[in-house]
């Protein structure tokens, strides 16, 4: 009787024969080496000669380089013609995606209607990997952003009611640098511009209606700290990009 496991390693290995031929057939018909595909595909040869042999089977983004060092479609090289169309919505699933709206309960607390329309209007806009990259200095865009949609005043000039938001996620309760960010307090969500001096940090609106302060390093903690403590400051993210319709 043949294992779950079995079956599947099974299944695995036919994948990586059938690329292996693909790849072999390929690098014939052009005539070129391992050691020239790996320096144009920028692969290192040991690995590429696993490729070849069938021995390992390469992720989405390297058979896209092997695909253009050696001039050819990279759905044909991945899994045959057949599934170009698959590997074409992946690729484009990769590169063209919609950013998360923030997901935590003080969202749903706070102004649940309005949040939850502008949920449905962040699903339906896909962002362009490298547009997004650009404002994402920690790992993978799609992973590391999410949307927000400002409520209220506060920030006002520099931010609008209504201005849909970009954020990195926080690690944790640190943060690098300076800016503006989006924060949970006393059970809704707000956005101020935080100043580190020391061990305090200044809340600030950039709005001259509200007032400003001043808390302690230790009162800014992450989304999964002390949730049930009303007088700490739960770090979201960092605004980095600003959206709005004119």
């Amino acid at each position: 009787m043949v294992s779950v496991s079995q079956r599947d390693n099974s299944i695995s290995a036919e994948s990586r024969n059938d690329f292996a031929k693909r790849l072999g057939q390929v690098m014939d018909e052009r005539d070129i080496s391992v050691r020239e595909l790996a320096r144009l595909s920028k692969t290192s040869e040991s690995v590429l000669r696993r490729y070849r042999s069938g021995a390992s089977e390469p992720t989405r983004p390297v058979i896209i380089a092997l695909a253009k060092a050696l001039g050819c479609n990279p759905g044909w090289l991945a899994f045959g013609e057949e599934s170009l169309v698959s590997l074409r919505k992946q690729m484009e699933d990769d590169e063209f995606f919609p950013l998360p709206y923030l997901d935590h309960p003080l969202v749903v607390h706070s102004q649940r209607e309005k949040h939850h329309n502008c949920e449905k209007r962040a699903r339906t806009i896909r962002w362009s990997r490298d547009f997004l990259s650009a404002f994402c200095d920690n790992g993978d865009p799609k992973e590391n952003l999410f949307l927000y949609c400002m409520d209220g005043d506060c920030m006002e000039p520099q931010l609008r009611n209504g201005n849909m938001l970009i954020a990195q996620r926080a690690e944790g309760g640190d943060f690098t640098r300076d800016g503006i960010y989006i924060l949970g307090s006393g059970g809704a969500i707000i956005v101020r511009r935080l100043q580190r001096q020391g061990d305090r940090v200044g809340i600030l609106s950039d709005n001259k209606r509200y007032n400003d302060y001043e808390v302690s390093l230790s009162d800014i903690v992450g989304p999964d700290d002390d949730m049930n403590n009303e007088s700490k400051f739960v770090l979201f993210g960092r605004v980095v990009f600003v959206g709005h319709a004119i």
